[in-house]
């Protein structure tokens, strides 16, 4: 919920979504501490939005795709874009790819070692892909800007829906 109430922050309406009930009540905790009555969490699938087509004026993701599955990485992107207004944003946030060389690489690749199973099996797979450029080829998305943060580790990139 961390991304939702940043947004919140800015005076704009946000609805944020996870599969995790623990991570929706650890959102929700959060964001009545924060008085921020301008968001809202709700459970659902990434893959399947309970939204209708072209509703919000933004969508974001925040380090959410790097441990999915190719598939799964496309099928989340189709979502955003179906669930974005038409010249709406998308914003993906994940890491860099390649994943630099330093300290704080060499911490995420053992991180996500260690996280095991399907999500490093994803990570893999993410890394092996090129990262966020190749899930935005073929996206028919234009790239707006870039960021990196973080000495490299985490890149933003924010999209606009044509």
């Amino acid at each position: 919920g961390a991304q939702v109430l940043a947004y919140g922050r800015q005076n704009t309406s946000a609805v944020g979504i996870d599969i995790d009930p623990k991570m929706l009540e650890i959102a929700k905790r959060n964001s009545i501490s924060l008085k921020a009555e301008n968001v809202s969490f709700q459970m659902a699938d990434a893959t399947s939005l309970p939204f209708p087509d072209g509703c919000f004026d933004y969508a974001s993701i925040s380090l959410g795709i790097h441990d999915k599955e190719r598939h799964i990485r496309y099928q989340i992107l189709s979502e955003m874009k179906r669930v974005t207004k038409q010249d709406g944003a998308l914003i993906l946030i994940d890491y860099c790819f390649p994943i630099p060389r330093n300290a704080w690489g060499i911490c995420v690749r053992t991180i996500e070692y260690f996280a095991g199973g399907s999500h490093y099996k994803g990570f893999k797979d993410f890394v092996a892909d090129a990262g966020l450029d190749d899930l935005l080829k073929d996206s028919a998305l234009q790239e707006v800007c870039r960021a990196t943060k973080l000495y490299g580790l985490i890149t933003c990139i924010k999209t606009i829906k044509n």
